[in-house]
C-alpha cells in the first residue's frame, strides 16, 4: 500500500495523482491511499478516490479525521457514494496519463 498523506500545494493534483497511477500501472505499487486533505481539496480527493476505487476491486479507503470531527469523517466518506460513468473515468484517465 502506498499512501499519499498530504496533498502538496506546490504540485498540481493531476500531477500527483498521475504519478500514483503511473506507479500502479508499472506494477510498482498495488494499493493506494490518501489522507489529510482540507475541505478545499476534499471534492478533488473524493473524485480521485472514487476514480481509484473504480479501477481496483481491492481498494480500501481508510478515511480518517485529523481533527477528530465526526463531520470531517462523513465528508471523507463522500467518495463512497460518487459513481463515475465511463466517459468521466476516461476523461480522468486522460488527465493523469503520463505524456508519450
Amino acid at each position: 500500500m502506498w499512501q499519499l498523506h498530504r496533498i502538496d500545494p506546490l504540485v498540481a493534483l493531476k500531477d500527483q495523482f498521475g504519478a500514483i497511477k503511473e506507479m500502479q500501472t508499472e506494477g510498482l505499487i498495488g494499493h493506494v491511499g490518501i489522507s489529510a486533505v482540507s475541505v478545499d481539496e476534499l471534492l478533488a480527493a473524493q473524485v480521485a478516490l472514487a476514480w481509484l476505487l473504480q479501477h481496483s476491486p481491492v481498494m480500501l479507503p481508510i478515511p480518517g479525521t485529523g481533527t477528530g470531527s465526526v463531520g470531517h469523517l462523513k465528508e471523507n466518506c463522500g467518495a463512497l457514494v460518487i459513481t463515475l460513468d465511463a466517459e468521466s473515468i476516461a476523461e480522468l484517465n486522460d488527465l493523469v496519463s503520463p505524456p508519450d
